[in-house]
């Protein structure tokens, strides 16, 4: 496409009152239109091909799965926390950082090879992804062009689809070493064996508190870190253990991944996990930002079709 489609300027917003480091600003630019409806036709049509490359643990962006499949599931899940089996259980929920910053294009691209997308279609993709302009803006004055060379854009309509293509190898990952290592699979009851649930950048991993199984578990989020650009994000990522798990195995855990215990509940796709019976006061936070949104539309002047397309847009 030519460079004026292509071309966007970067305004700096303020995160806090009185910012002292770059973390504390929020970069912003917008996507020409003509570019965007060229993405989003090519979003249209991978949104058709999803369900079949993607792994059935990844939910997000993929007809026929939705969100609330996997807060049921880690649920149910997390009952089984308690286990009384030798080896105790352990939730990892992994934070990304900066997920869509970091993306290395040519993983993205041996990815799509490997899922067997002709050349085609990924020269389409890369020429989509990689032949962004931007243009600094400040003190309202342009200030010279400069190109990537990572990333996906936020808010471009391909982006999320181009993500999840690129995430779903890391799930392809841990099926495979949780095949090649059953004792890794988390103690549940039944034959349910689940290692892991992902919706876009949100990773929940189960496995056990055995220390060979945290040292294969670090060493493959490692390589993972090393051969697709993403970082996960130590200081915000935590596990979760059951009340039975000595401090002695807690302190393992922290010294081979280095993650922040965290207690239940937790809240996990905006919803709280708990063990034990229903809790209706730790969805209170959730009714009180319902009310909120019902309120606020409440006030608005929309028509029943307007309603509609904003509810499906928030909730």
């Amino acid at each position: 496409m030519p460079k004026g489609f292509t071309t966007t300027t970067i305004s700096l917003i303020l995160k806090t009152a009185n910012p002292t480091c770059w973390s504390e600003y929020r970069p912003i630019s917008l996507c020409n239109v003509t570019n965007k409806i060229c993405t989003k036709l090519m979003t249209i049509q991978l949104g058709h091909v999803l369900p079949k490359v993607l792994s059935l643990l990844q939910s997000d962006f993929v007809l026929g799965r939705f969100l609330s499949d996997n807060v049921l599931l880690a649920q149910e899940l997390i009952q089984s926390l308690e286990s009384r089996r030798p080896e105790a259980n352990v939730v990892f929920k992994l934070d990304m950082a900066k997920a869509y910053d970091l993306v290395s294009w040519e993983f993205l691209y041996q990815v799509l090879r490997q899922k067997g997308f002709p050349q085609r279609w990924i020269g389409l993709v890369g020429n989509a992804v990689s032949h962004y302009w931007f243009l600094d803006l400040v003190n309202g004055e342009h200030a010279g062009f400069f190109h990537s060379i990572r990333g996906l854009r936020q808010e471009d309509p391909l982006s999320p689809t181009l993500f999840v293509l690129a995430a779903d190898y890391l799930s392809q990952g841990l099926d495979w070493l949780f095949a090649a290592h059953p004792t890794m699979y988390y103690q549940a009851p039944g034959r349910i064996r689940v290692s892991h649930l992902a919706y876009a950048d949100d990773l929940m991993i189960f496995t056990t508190t055995c220390r060979r199984n945290m040292e294969l578990l670090r060493d493959f989020l490692r390589a993972y870190e090393w051969v697709s650009g993403q970082l996960i994000n130590g200081m915000k990522s935590s596990f979760i253990v059951g009340r039975q798990v000595s401090s002695l195995q807690t302190q393992a855990v922290q010294y081979v991944l280095g993650y922040q215990l965290k207690h239940l509940p937790v809240t996990y796709l905006g919803v709280p996990l708990y063990q034990g019976n229903r809790k209706a006061y730790l969805f209170n936070s959730t009714f009180s930002w319902l009310r909120d949104m019902l309120q606020d539309w409440a006030m608005t002047n929309l028509s029943h079709g307007g309603r509609l397309a904003l509810i499906r847009s928030e909730l």
